[in-house]
């Protein structure tokens, strides 16, 4: 009789887990997802334009939404990869070192939400990986060379993604794909 209460107890104790484990996973896409909406309101300290927010909204897409920085040990691979923007002729005080920095380190009185802190990791991520592919500054504005109107313009867009969802495994190759 014992056995068989502590057999199902047992049972009943790892479904109430992963059920629990299953709506926290729902409840972090569904706030990441409200936070991305609403992104000016939601999160007023991170300074986004339409088309960075256009690129943080495909690349949560395409992770359906998941957090994409959930450990310290990927916070540190993505600061050192900033770091290292240097050697590329880019200045890595740019990215926001950092305020990403205060992510694994936490100050106990200042206010944070983790949807916030995500996306402002996720967008210095997204914006190296563009300015490593395309440049910081357009070439057009710089350096104005005729083109005809029938070309299709270069759009590189769906490689960085692509790179940017998977590199997440292995940060300094998405840092050289991108190169």
């Amino acid at each position: 009789m014992f056995r068989k209460c502590a057999s199902r107890l047992a049972i009943w104790l790892c479904l109430a887990s992963g059920l629990a484990l299953a709506t926290s996973a729902s409840a972090q896409q569904a706030a990441l997802q409200s936070v991305l909406e609403d992104l000016p309101q939601s999160c007023p300290q991170l300074p986004v334009r339409s088309a960075i927010s256009e690129h943080l909204n495909a690349f949560y897409q395409a992770r359906q939404f998941q957090p994409a920085w959930t450990s310290r040990s990927l916070l540190e691979g993505l600061l050192q990869q900033l770091a290292q923007l240097a050697d590329d002729g880019l200045d890595p005080a740019y990215y926001q070192p950092e305020r990403i920095r205060e992510q694994l380190y936490p100050v106990a009185s200042s206010p944070r939400r983790p949807e916030c802190d995500d996306l402002l990791a996720s967008q210095a991520y997204l914006q190296a990986l563009h300015h490593l592919a395309r440049g910081r500054l357009r070439q057009a504005d710089i350096e104005p060379i005729w083109r005809s109107p029938d070309a299709p313009e270069a759009d590189d867009r769906q490689r960085l993604l692509q790179i940017a969802v998977q590199g997440l495994a292995d940060l300094p190759a998405a840092f050289d794909r991108a190169r």
